[in-house]
């Protein structure tokens, strides 16, 4: 068996051209990394999960104070240098009847995604039991504040189906700026998610979401968190937006940094979709684009000179039939795990 094994846990890796090609034995390969942009042709139906983006930053905080045994940190970043500004916002509010919170993402051309589950991530302060009641979720083929129309609403009924721990915790930056502040327990993360049954071609297009909580209280949404950087990883300029309800305006969501003076920056939030599509034969990997792992039935290729690179703490697969070519100009981030396996196994 041939078998390539990469973890970053440091610098930046640059890749020059890798090579695994199917012969009688099994041949699998691992390492931490990224995404997509694809040139697709046909066949079985593939069960996949496409993520928006990543919460845990690690188990340890910057401040060097360990998670509780089994959970991680989702810690407020600063950029990796910067020892004087770091984000500030912990989570958007998504109460229903006072605040919706929207996003985009995209279904590759040539491909149709059947959409089966929508999950979103949310906490309570201080709630250690799920205080979650209901789920909304409209989606639109175009952006909600510029035209967008509505293509699937629940909106009138809750279609909340499932709530699971995610054994990460909300906290501060513990660092940046000087002195930082103490990580707590008190922002437990849950997974909310809802079934849904729902075809959609190529095209970009919204999702928006509120939640209901079981009290009056306020939910907040945790924003994608990538760490050693304040800006979200994302495929485009991260455009998350609001609603408030009471006077029905849309607002792109900015964090405004801390010190005040810190630049503001956009965010983007880590939902996720599980959908099923053809499988392709062969994939052109010609941008780094998702956190999301990619299959064919005969071959994955990497363009020569990729400009971006696999994010930070993405945790992602290539599998295809019979070769997996990384060219010159693949690289992974920090603390990255690329798997990459010979196996004809795309559904």
């Amino acid at each position: 068996m041939n078998e390539f094994i990469f973890k970053n846990k440091g610098q930046s890796k640059s890749f020059q051209k890798h090579r695994l090609v199917k012969d009688p034995i099994k041949k699998t390969l691992f390492l931490k990394f990224l995404l997509l942009a694809i040139l697709i042709s046909t066949n079985s139906q593939a069960q996949r999960v496409y993520r928006n983006g990543i919460l845990h930053t690690d188990t340890l905080s910057k401040s060097g104070v360990a998670a509780p045994a089994g959970y991680k940190w989702s810690e407020i970043q600063n950029e990796t240098g910067n020892t004087t500004e770091s984000n500030i916002n912990i989570g958007p509010s998504c109460t229903q009847t006072a605040f919706n919170l929207a996003d985009d993402f995209t279904v590759p051309v040539g491909q149709t995604w059947n959409i089966s589950k929508f999950s979103f991530f949310a906490f309570q302060l201080n709630a250690t039991t799920q205080p979650f009641e209901g789920l909304y979720i409209k989606v639109y083929n175009g952006p909600p504040n510029a035209g967008g129309r509505v293509i699937f609403s629940n909106f009138n009924t809750t279609r909340i189906t499932t709530f699971s721990d995610t054994k990460i915790y909300r906290i501060f930056n513990s660092l940046v700026p000087v002195p930082g502040s103490t990580p707590t327990t008190t922002h437990l993360i849950w997974k909310v998610s809802s079934n849904v049954t729902l075809n959609l071609s190529a095209g970009t297009y919204w999702i928006e979401w509120t939640i209901k909580a079981k009290n009056s209280r306020v939910l907040n949404a945790p924003t994608s968190t990538v760490k050693g950087q304040r800006t979200p990883w994302s495929a485009s300029i991260p455009n998350a937006m609001q609603l408030r309800v009471g006077t029905n305006t849309w607002s792109t969501i900015v964090d405004a940094g801390n010190p005040s003076s810190a630049p503001d920056v956009n965010v983007e939030f880590p939902f996720e979709i599980e959908y099923t599509t053809a499988c392709p034969n062969t994939v052109d990997v010609t941008n780094s684009i998702n956190f999301n792992d990619v299959k064919a039935h005969v071959s994955i290729t990497t363009a020569d000179n990729i400009s971006n690179t696999i994010p930070n703490s993405a945790n992602v697969i290539f599998q295809a039939g019979n070769s997996i070519i990384l060219n010159p100009g693949f690289k992974t981030s920090n603390d990255v795990i690329f798997t990459a396996k010979i196996l004809d196994n795309c559904w």
